[in-house]
């Protein structure tokens, strides 16, 4: 069924009475209509492509894991005071300080950003 329309969050109710699960499938950009899907649903799953990102890290001596492990003991989550942008400071595998800023944190709602 297409439901090409941004107020998909609204309609779903209505439309899903019956369904033990639904899934939607959405472009792979923001819309009103990304946005839309997002708020109706309990669970979001979004793909993303490994990118330049990789290579930056490892310009600075880093890998991905050591990205991962600052998340997982951040000691703080913020915003970067230069870019506005979501960052955390946190410790890599070999206990450097860390401050990751986000490069493309899209605001979707107060407690959700895409990336």
């Amino acid at each position: 069924m297409g439901l090409d329309h941004p107020t998909l969050h609204r309609d779903l109710p209505d439309l899903a009475a019956g369904y033990e699960h639904v899934v939607i499938d959405g472009p792979p950009r923001v819309t009103d209509l990304t946005r839309s899907a997002i708020l109706a649903a309990d669970v979001v799953l979004i793909p993303v492509q490994p990118g330049k990102n990789v290579d930056h890290i490892r310009e600075h001596g880093l890998e991905p894991e050591d990205i991962e492990h600052a998340y997982a003991t951040a000691d703080e989550f913020t915003t970067s005071r230069s870019s506005g942008r979501p960052a955390f400071y946190g410790l890599a595998r070999n206990r450097s300080d860390v401050f990751v800023v986000y490069e493309n944190g899209i605001k979707l709602s107060s407690n959700c950003l895409l990336y």
